[in-house]
C-alpha cells in the first residue's frame, strides 16, 4: 500500500512561477516600484513580473485583485506561466473566488502553449473528474507524456494507472517498471510504491532487502511516512499467523497485526490482507482507518466508497494516528474523496508535522502559505521557515527552490519596511 500519499495542496509549486522570471533576475523582484514604472501590458514577461510582485508584495503592496489584473493580461497576451497560475487561483478559490469554467479555460490554454505543470493540473482534474467530465484514459495519456518528459511525480501515477486498471489495462509488472524508472529519478513517491512491491512480491520478485533499501532512502530524504512503511513491514515478520475463520473473534490490533502478516510475512496473500485490513477498521483502530482509505484513494475507488470512511478517518486523525491524518489531507487535497478543501488537507498536515518531521509534509505546508492557505494572504515569511525545515531533512525540492524563496524573502520585507 502507498503510504506517502502525494499531497497536492496547490498541485503547482511556486519555483516554476519563479523560473520563468529570472530575467532582470533579483533587482526586478526587490524593486516592484520601479518595475511598475516601465511596465507593459503588451509585454507578457513583464506581466509575469507584475503579477509576482501584486501577489507576494516584492517591492510593492501586496494586492491580490492588481496581481489577477496582470496575470490575466499576461494570459491574454500568450504567456503560459500567467495562464497556469490564474489556473491555479481559480480551482483553489482561496484568494479568489472558485471558478471552475475559468480554472479549465486557463488550464486547457497552459497545456496547449506547452506548460508542464498545466499539463499535470488538467491530468488530474480528468483523472479525478474534479469538474470536468471524467477521463481517466485521457489522463492516463497525459500522465504518461509528463513522465516521458521528465516529471518525476507523474512517474508514480502512471505506475498507479497500471496497478490498478486506471484509463489503462491492468499490468503490475509494467506498473513496477514505472515505479523503478522514478525512483531512479529520485521519486519518493515511486520509491515507496516500489519497496512495497518488493515487499509483497507483486509485478516482481519479493525482495526485503530491496524493499529495505528503498525506504531506507526515503527516509534518508526525510519522509518519515516511509519510516512507518518500514516498521510495518518488520512488525509483519514478527506476528504469528492465524486462519481467517478466526476473524470474528480477534480484536482491532490482532486484525490489524494480520492485516501485516498476510501483507508481508507471505507472498499473494493480498485478498486476505484486505479482510483483516477491513475488520480492524470497522472495529475502529485508528491506523487501519487510515490505512484502509489511503488504499481507496490510490485505488481511485467511487467516490461514495471512500466518503462513508471519513466520519471514521476523522475520528482516527483526532487520535493522532499519522497516517490517520495523512489520508485526511489526502481526501481533501486530492479531490479524490470529496470537494477539495485546501485549507483543512492543510491543517491536517500541519497536525501531522506536529507528530513527525516529515520533509513532504514541511514542503506542501510552505506551499500553502505561498498560496495564503493559512492567513488569507501569501505569507512568504512563513513559507521560508517551513521551506527551510524541509530542506533541513533532505527534501531535494525544497533545497533547489530555497535560494529563489530567501530572495522573495528579502524582497517583501524590504517592501514592508518601507
Amino acid at each position: 500500500m502507498k503510504i506517502s500519499l502525494l499531497i497536492s495542496i496547490a498541485l503547482v509549486f511556486f519555483l516554476p512561477s519563479l523560473s520563468a522570471a529570472q530575467e532582470p533576475a533579483e533587482e526586478s523582484l526587490i524593486n516592484g516600484t520601479r518595475l511598475l514604472t516601465v511596465a507593459s501590458a503588451n509585454n507578457p514577461q513583464t506581466c509575469m513580473l507584475m503579477g509576482m510582485c501584486y501577489y507576494y508584495g516584492l517591492g510593492i503592496g501586496q494586492d491580490i485583485p492588481q496581481a489577477i489584473k496582470w496575470y490575466t493580461l499576461g494570459a491574454e497576451s500568450g504567456h503560459d506561466g500567467c495562464m497556469r497560475e490564474l489556473a491555479r487561483l481559480y480551482r483553489l478559490g482561496v484568494l479568489v473566488p472558485e471558478d471552475p469554467r475559468k480554472a479549465y479555460h486557463y488550464m486547457v490554454q497552459a497545456f496547449k502553449a506547452g506548460n508542464e505543470s498545466a499539463q499535470l493540473m488538467l491530468a488530474w482534474q480528468l483523472f479525478t473528474g474534479e469538474f470536468v467530465k471524467q477521463d481517466r484514459q485521457l489522463a492516463f495519456r497525459l500522465f504518461t507524456r509528463a513522465a516521458q518528459a521528465g516529471n518525476e511525480e507523474a512517474f508514480f501515477w502512471v505506475g498507479n494507472c497500471y496497478a490498478h486498471g486506471l484509463g489503462v489495462e491492468k499490468d503490475v509488472a509494467v506498473a513496477t517498471e514505472w515505479w523503478a524508472a522514478g525512483a531512479m529519478k529520485g521519486s519518493n513517491n515511486c520509491k515507496s510504491a516500489l519497496a512495497y512491491a518488493y515487499a509483497r512480491g507483486e509485478g516482481v520478485t519479493r525482495d526485503l532487502a530491496l524493499a529495505d533499501y528503498l525506504l531506507n532512502s526515503g527516509i534518508a530524504d526525510g519522509q518519515h511516512s516511509m519510516k512507518l512503511q518500514k516498521e510495518m513491514i518488520h512488525r509483519a515478520l514478527a506476528v504469528a499467523p492465524q486462519p481467517i475463520d478466526k476473524l470474528a473473534e480477534l480484536s482491532a490490533e490482532a486484525c490489524l497485526d494480520q492485516h501485516y502478516y498476510y501483507s508481508f510475512a507471505v507472498e499473494g496473500q493480498r485478498e486476505t490482507a484486505n479482510k483483516w485490513l477491513l475488520r480492524a477498521a470497522e472495529l475502529g483502530n485508528p491506523r487501519a482507518v487510515g490505512l484502509l482509505v489511503g488504499d481507496l484513494l490510490l485505488c481511485a475507488v467511487p467516490r461514495e466508497e471512500i466518503e462513508r470512511w471519513l466520519p471514521a478517518l476523522q475520528r482516527a486523525a483526532q487520535a493522532d494516528d499519522p497516517i490517520a491524518l495523512i489520508s485526511c489531507a489526502g481526501c481533501y487535497g486530492d479531490g479524490l474523496a470529496t470537494k477539495m478543501d485546501v485549507v483543512r488537507a492543510s491543517e491536517y498536515l500541519l497536525q501531522y508535522t506536529r507528530l513527525a518531521e516529515d520533509s513532504s509534509a514541511c514542503f506542501a505546508i510552505a506551499d500553502a502559505y505561498m498560496a495564503g492557505v493559512f492567513n488569507g494572504k501569501p505569507d512568504i515569511a512563513q513559507a521560508l521557515v517551513w521551506l527551510r525545515r524541509a530542506a533541513d531533512l533532505g527534501h531535494d525540492l525544497a533545497q533547489e527552490a530555497l535560494p529563489t524563496i530567501e530572495t522573495l524573502a528579502r524582497s517583501a520585507q524590504k517592501s514592508s519596511s518601507d
